[in-house]
């Protein structure tokens, strides 16, 4: 497995470097965008990893996600106040690690991330109504919308189509994106439901039927067509 770091900060940089060597895992440090994307062409990264703060006020994100070779996730790091997670997660990036979780929480995010995207490459298509997923392509489609996932919103996505009007619950959810059930990631399921919730809302325009996430308080929630 092989790491991209887009990183400003030597100290932070090492530490996390260290926890991914005890784990037989390579990183490779950037300073700058252009030239991890270039690397990018000739290296299949398995993840990348982007500084929070610089990303955000350097526009990396945006960078990363729109000049990307790949769909390998995308990582933020930072503080982790909800402003911030928010920011990262609408400019592309696939999940956010706090800097409290240190650096072998990272790493286990990071191996988790990894192996929640491999499931879309099956090639699974999940309908709902008049609505669809593809999960290899990492979209959801009605008969006049197509909108693009990123690989955390079709890992949720996937849950809710294969229980369409039952409960998913939080820990299924939890499962599905970071494979353990802790509650502790439900503020993560909230950011990314967030914005599968906006592209529901996208792709039923001129339906007679609108796509939506139900919230079950306390429980989990509910795909509705």
């Amino acid at each position: 497995m092989r790491i991209a770091a887009l990183w400003t900060l030597r100290a932070e940089s090492l530490r996390a470097t260290t926890a991914f060597a005890s784990r037989a895992i390579d990183v490779e440090q950037f300073s700058e965008p252009e030239t991890l994307l270039e690397a990018w062409k000739e290296t299949d990264f398995d993840a990348i990893l982007v500084q929070a703060d610089t990303a955000l006020s350097r526009d990396w994100l945006d960078v990363l996600r729109t000049r990307g070779a790949s769909r390998a996730p995308i990582v933020a790091v930072g503080a982790g106040d909800t402003y911030s997670i928010a920011q990262a997660l609408m400019r592309g990036a696939d999940d956010y690690a706090t800097e409290a979780e240190g650096a072998t929480g990272l790493v286990r995010r990071v191996l988790a991330r990894v192996r929640a995207g491999a499931s879309p490459a099956q090639g699974l298509v999940l309908r709902v109504g008049l609505y669809s997923l593809d999960t290899a392509q990492a979209t959801l489609a009605s008969p006049n919308h197509r909108v693009r996932l990123t690989a955390r919103e079709c890992s949720l996505a996937q849950v809710l189509f294969e229980h369409p009007g039952r409960l998913a619950t939080v820990e299924m959810l939890s499962a599905a994106l970071f494979g353990n059930t802790e509650l502790a990631n439900k503020r993560s399921i909230e950011q990314h439901l967030y914005k599968l919730r906006q592209k529901c809302v996208l792709i039923s325009k001129q339906q007679g039927t609108p796509l939506h996430i139900e919230s079950v308080y306390a429980s989990g929630y509910r795909l509705r067509a």
